[in-house]
């Protein structure tokens, strides 16, 4: 199987096989972040992805080459253009859809569970953005450092304080958040809070 470094050259250069194949990879779970960003919707969420795609053709070769990280990456570019996004919506625009940003996330990935919709809620935006970003979107703690920008133990920290107040609320068995455990993951498959017991 080709590698993410290869096929972002490939697209690069023109490759429409190449962006399909990234897109495949990557773009469930990233819609699904972008979703947990924006309040406005869905089309908007697929807006924000098909404009992080569209910035690989804008990057100069040796920008390219300089991505070690595409999944990590991807996720950096679709945070930027969501919080660009975000500003740009209007305070009565949030009230008329009587929803906050991460409302349409969680309907979308925990409405089957209704104990569990609600303590996602509960959780501080940025919280709530590492349980989407290492549960939905299948980030590492190293690729959610990159895509946030910020180092890799404040990550892991934070992502403590989410299980931890999620298992305030929940009496299932969530995985385990020690770091050591994910410096061993080069890849993670995206897991659905939808159903707890495998999170």
């Amino acid at each position: 199987m080709t590698d993410d470094r290869t096929l972002l050259r490939r697209m690069r250069r023109g490759s429409e096989n190449a962006a399909t194949q990234l897109w495949g990879r990557h773009a469930p779970g990233l819609l699904l972040y972008a979703r947990s960003m924006l309040s406005s919707g869905p089309i908007e969420a697929e807006d924000a992805l098909q404009q992080a795609f569209c910035r690989v053709f804008e990057l100069p070769p040796r920008r390219v080459r300089e991505v070690h990280d595409v999944r990590a990456w991807l996720a950096s570019v679709v945070r930027s253009i969501a919080l660009n996004a975000m500003r740009g919506e209007s305070r009565e625009s949030a009230r008329r859809r009587g929803q906050s940003p991460s409302d349409s996330a969680a309907e979308a990935t925990c409405a089957a569970d209704p104990e569990l919709f609600h303590a996602v809620q509960q959780l501080a935006p940025l919280h709530r953005e590492t349980i989407v970003l290492r549960h939905l979107s299948g980030l590492t703690f190293d690729q959610m450092a990159i895509a946030i920008g910020e180092n890799r133990s404040t990550i892991a920290s934070r992502y403590r304080a989410s299980i931890y107040q999620l298992r305030r609320h929940l009496s299932v068995e969530l995985e385990s958040a020690d770091p050591e455990d994910d410096q061993e993951r080069t890849t993670s498959t995206p897991v659905s809070l939808g159903e707890p017991r495998h999170v």
